[in-house]
């Protein structure tokens, strides 16, 4: 289950998102508006084709960069949308394909995930390496749960002697 921190994130990225879409969708309009205007001034003989033309021309260039940008906008939430589901998918599959590496690729993960691990008093004590020490504050799915304290290993990582 996502965890709270990580929700207000996304729903922080998903706000500043929505405001940046907003604000470029309205200066697009606010070209589309000048040039919806420059163009009658010109029908009625108040500019100047050879201005028309100038100004119209950079507006259009205007309003297009800010179409691009409303594009890459939307490109942007698809890629996250991506990235989270890949996310999910591996965090899934994690478990088998970690049983299935040779012990020198799992000596190389753990060492990459944690620091500091001892065996003491019948148990594994671990250090989980940043980032990777967010996983000690995932909510579970219940909320019936606690994390482990810190440094404690999970029931199914604790060795007898």
């Amino acid at each position: 289950m996502e965890s709270r921190w990580r929700r207000e994130s996304r729903a922080n990225e998903i706000r500043e998102r929505e405001e940046r879409v907003a604000k470029v969708r309205a200066e697009a309009d606010r070209l589309q508006h000048r040039l919806d205007t420059l163009y009658l001034d010109k029908i009625e003989g108040r500019v100047t084709s050879e201005f028309h033309d100038r100004v119209a021309a950079t507006w259009r260039e205007e309003r297009d960069r800010c179409v691009r940008d409303l594009e890459s906008l939307a490109f942007a939430e698809d890629d996250v949308i991506d990235d989270g589901v890949a996310l999910v998918d591996f965090a899934r599959t994690a478990h088998h394909r970690f049983e299935t590496l040779p012990i020198s690729s799992k000596r190389r993960a753990l060492n990459f995930v944690l620091s500091n691990c001892s065996f003491a008093n019948g148990e594994l004590v671990t250090t989980f390496r940043k980032p990777f020490d967010l996983l000690e504050k995932i909510e579970c799915p219940d909320g019936g749960c606690t994390p482990p304290e810190r440094g404690s290993a999970p029931e199914s990582a604790k060795m007898a002697p």
